[in-house]
């Protein structure tokens, strides 16, 4: 039983001991200087120090500079600052056997590091769990670090009180990341006590249960995060048979945001349209409302089905983690039902249906070129999990804005095409290499990526491009549009040929 740890974990790890006595804290530097995984609503700026959180409104949060026009940006709210837990002490640590140590036991691998400000901001939270719950739930955490050296490892690890893959063990850990698909920290998987994987996914889990009520979190299916019992605007009640054979719209919205008023209204044009065409189809509403009123309130402008109110957060919880939901408004697209499964034809289809302005692409799928103010993300992948070229041109005009944008399809053609996805979650065949996005419009997001590259303003003139990998932390500005010149600079990028230069720490890209 326990040599499947062994095997996965080598025969050895760090085990952490007590706080060291030895070591003095300055709490009020500490605090001053802590780096939140929320960015501000204000100034879109990481927050540090001193958060703000809106009482009304759980999404939306101010830097200590912007809290005084809090009046002004959110009328509405009143805000509490929040917590910020105090720094334990460093822990001392032994070497333990693994096969001993983790024997009979649930093992959650912990993804992490101290450069990683989400993974800063999570690793006090699951100390506390695991501090509250480790005997009783009868589990240990291991973690497996990517920090940059074997100092900044025993710094952070010196502050968890579990377990530890030897930062020595690099080739192990990036076998651990490989086995199980870890494309972003902070990552918690739950394995087991045969080393199976449970869920590949536990730590927003964690954070949402912070009693261990649903532990070890065994992900539920399809069928059981639908439910079975869907309402319209006029109080009929409906079943899953009354999806079959359909074509389905998840629509995750809610009254808190005002974009998704206008967005209604273009999904339910698009919706009858499909409709009078013939199409099979049905959109269901996951709200995230505050209140069965509001709830109501939204529901009444909806020609379409949705959870009922009393299991609409559940669902709308769920199905944004299986989706990975960024952002409201959102539509994922599911072609009709195969047995208990559904493929993705595509998870966020807001762009697409804003942009089909004559109703003529159902069901909508990827675009391979989409404006950086309508979405971030182009062909099924996010700007902030692909390579990405933006293309700023804003400058352009009629017949030449046409042929540029026509060029940019076709350069996205030539580096792959994210097609379907397939099953439960979303795996895309012909992945492209690079996604691509227009800003026609100058501000917004597109001058949130000049930033992130470095761009000044004197630094081009006329139309440019630049080509961002986020998760690489480097930039590239390409002077002018021409279609060869851009196709050149996008085979050097892919020959690993191309002099990209570092960008901003930790960078990313809001969404829309």
């Amino acid at each position: 039983m326990t040599s499947a740890f062994v095997d996965l974990l080598g025969p050895t790890l760090l085990q952490s001991g007590p706080p060291r006595t030895d070591v003095a804290i300055d709490q009020d530097a500490y605090k001053a200087a802590f780096e939140w995984p929320h960015g501000c609503d204000g100034c879109e700026d990481q927050i540090v120090g001193k958060r703000f959180s809106c009482d009304q409104d759980a999404n939306f949060d101010l830097c200590s500079k912007c809290i005084h026009e809090a009046a002004t940006l959110k009328p509405e709210c009143t805000f509490t600052e929040a917590p910020i837990p105090d720094k334990v002490a460093p822990h001392s640590s032994t070497v333990v056997a693994t096969a001993e140590i983790l024997a009979g036991k649930k093992v959650l691998l912990y993804f992490s590091a101290h450069w990683c400000g989400p993974c800063r901001g999570f690793t006090p939270t699951l100390a506390t769990y695991y501090t509250k719950l480790q005997k009783q739930l009868n589990f240990e955490i291991v973690f497996v670090s990517s920090d940059s050296d074997d100092e900044a490892f025993a710094e952070y690890f010196g502050s968890m009180p579990w377990l530890a893959l030897p930062y020595t063990e690099r080739d192990r850990k990036e076998a651990l990341s490989t086995k199980f698909n870890v494309q972003g920290i902070p990552t918690l998987v739950v394995l087991d006590e045969d080393g199976a994987v449970i869920t590949t996914n536990a730590r927003g889990k964690i954070s949402s249960d912070p009693d261990g009520l649903a532990f070890p979190y065994v992900p539920k299916t399809f069928r059981q995060m639908l439910g079975d019992r869907f309402i319209n605007r006029d109080g009929a009640v409906f079943g899953a048979g009354d999806l079959k054979g359909k074509v389905l719209l998840l629509y995750f919205a809610t009254a808190a945001v005002e974009s998704c008023d206008a967005f209604t209204l273009r999904l339910a044009d698009a919706y009858e349209s499909a409709k009078a065409h013939g199409h099979e189809l049905e959109v269901l509403y996951l709200s995230c409302d505050e209140s069965q009123n509001v709830f109501d309130d939204q529901l009444s402008t909806m020609p379409w089905l949705a959870v009922p109110f009393d299991t609409a957060k559940t669902a709308f919880t769920d199905f944004a983690e299986l989706y990975e939901l960024e952002t409201i408004p959102q539509v994922v697209v599911l072609g009709v039902n195969q047995g208990p499964t559904r493929a993705v034809i595509n998870k966020n289809a807001v762009a697409a249906i804003t942009s089909d302005t004559d109703n003529s692409a159902f069901p909508w799928p990827p675009m391979s070129v989409v404006d950086l103010h309508v979405s971030t993300s182009s062909n099924g992948f996010s700007i902030n999990d692909k390579p990405s070229l933006v293309s700023y041109c804003h400058t352009l005009e009629g017949d030449d804005l046409a042929q540029h944008e026509a060029d940019m399809k076709t350069l996205a053609a030539e580096c792959g095409r994210g097609t379907v996805c397939t099953g439960d979650v979303c795996t895309v065949q012909d992945e492209p290499s690079v996604v691509f996005f227009t800003v026609k419009t100058a501000g917004g997001l597109g001058d949130r990526v000049r930033d992130i590259a470095g761009v000044k303003d004197d630094d081009v003139t006329g139309p440019y491009a630049i080509l961002l990998d986020v998760r690489g932390g480097s930039a590239y500005v390409h002077d002018g549009l021409n279609v060869d010149a851009l196709r050149k600079t996008l085979q050097q990028f892919q020959d690993k040929a191309l002099d990209m230069k570092r960008s901003r720490s930790e960078p990313t890209v809001p969404a829309v």
